[in-house]
């Protein structure tokens, strides 16, 4: 998965005299990785891409199966993914985790559960783009039970966007009811709520939850109490990909 700082586009690139570069430093013996680096990690992804078709206008092969023969470990993973946006490199984790052996569901959960609209709408086009496949029609095939409900809804791209306290309130009180002040969990509503509202609610939501948990028992005890706040219970009262589904989206630290 990719996360990071923006490269902003170096003003005067020439792609045929990159292009010319990195040959240099990957010809003969022993390659230039410190050159390779610098010349790449100054340039947008658009910017590569251009190098990229640059080099193999000049030299007749792809840049990147270049590069991946001279470099290795985890330098040469950076560089082979700098060719492709955030989208574009979480799709290819996502195609990874359903199609290798068994299915690495925390990467699912890592990418979808924390991506707002536009990532979803964005990470489901580089996927078809990348792999030619459709990434619902994957997850539904793929993974069962609660998490592949959760995961085809946030799939929708349909998570709220405005904030709203009286909201945020009123939910925190109906986690709280449906989750500590019963027995078991109401998983239902938690995933109701935690699916559509915006990650900024969420965040309100959290720390609604503790004061909402606190006045309670402080009403029926009529004693001062440090209360849970939503992560913590959730980290305490849930199990399995539920759990990681919710302190995904809840933000764990």
């Amino acid at each position: 998965m990719q996360t990071g700082a923006t490269v902003l586009a170096a003003p005067y690139m020439d792609a045929s005299e990159d292009a010319n570069e990195l040959e240099k430093a990957m010809k003969g013996i022993g390659t230039d990785e410190k050159k390779i680096i610098n010349i790449l990690a100054n340039r947008t992804v658009q910017q590569r891409q251009e190098i990229a078709r640059a080099y193999k206008a000049a030299y007749g092969k792809d840049l990147q199966g270049r590069l991946r023969r001279h470099l290795s470990g985890d330098i040469r993973r950076a560089v082979l993914c700098s060719f492709y946006d955030k989208a574009h490199v979480n799709a290819r984790a996502c195609y990874k985790s359903i199609r290798g052996p068994g299915t690495d569901e925390q990467i699912l959960i890592d990418v979808i559960c924390t991506s707002d609209n536009a990532e979803i709408y964005s990470l489901k086009r580089a996927y078809r783009d990348t792999v030619r496949h459709n990434l619902e029609a994957d997850v539904k095939g793929d993974v069962r039970g609660d998490l592949e409900f959760v995961l085809v809804a946030l799939l929708q791209g349909k998570r709220e966007t405005a904030f709203n306290q009286a909201q945020v309130n009123k939910d925190a009180e109906a986690l709280y009811s449906g989750g500590e002040k019963k027995l078991g969990t109401d998983e239902s509503l938690f995933t109701r709520i935690l699916v559509t509202r915006s990650f900024k609610s969420i965040r309100a939501i959290n720390e609604a939850y503790k004061e909402t948990s606190l006045a309670e028992i402080q009403r029926v005890f009529n004693i001062k109490y440090t209360r849970k706040n939503l992560r913590e219970m959730v980290k305490d009262d849930t199990s399995g990909n539920y759990k990681k589904f919710l302190l995904a989206i809840l933000g764990e630290k």
